[in-house]
């Protein structure tokens, strides 16, 4: 979370919300 510094802090969450979206898929 500190390399924030390469502009594209929201990638985290991005990952975090499909890997999200992709458990409700397959429940």
């Amino acid at each position: 979370q500190a390399h924030k510094s390469s502009g594209s802090p929201h990638v985290l969450q991005i990952t975090a919300i499909s890997s999200m979206s992709d458990a409700l898929t397959y429940y």
